[in-house]
């Protein structure tokens, strides 16, 4: 089993050896204890005793971060679709100049903006 790394804090080297070896003398007894409800008991209260005189500090958050918050927000023009439904609005003006009647109008019209609205989702 590999040793854990020991923090400098809480008390001098022949403290921290003196908790590891109570820690590991309980553990030794669990094994054979003829009450293992008491041998655990004691296998916890010297863990706890061990991380009540070694806090471990604080290292912050494990998780990656949902947003880069160090980045700012800057507001920026997306140029695909202005140019898309700038094309639709162009064609849709052009369309009922040149056509005349209602509905060959209104199906081009129709289909042009269709065709903008699909080009704009897989944009």
């Amino acid at each position: 089993m590999a040793r854990m790394a020991v923090q400098p804090t809480g008390g001098s080297e022949a403290e921290r050896d003196q908790r590891r070896a109570l820690l590991h003398a309980a553990l030794v007894r669990m094994d054979g204890a003829p009450d293992p409800d008491r041998a655990a008991d004691d296998v916890i209260r010297a863990i706890d005793e061990y991380i009540a005189a070694n806090p471990a500090p604080s290292t912050g958050s494990r998780e990656q971060p949902v947003m880069d918050f160090d980045q700012r927000l800057a507001p920026h023009t997306r140029w695909v679709p202005v140019v898309i439904l700038g094309v639709a609005v162009l064609t849709t003006i052009v369309l009922a100049i040149v056509l005349a009647g209602g509905w060959p109008v209104a199906v081009a019209v129709v289909v042009v903006w269709v065709v903008a609205l699909l080009v704009l989702e897989v944009a």
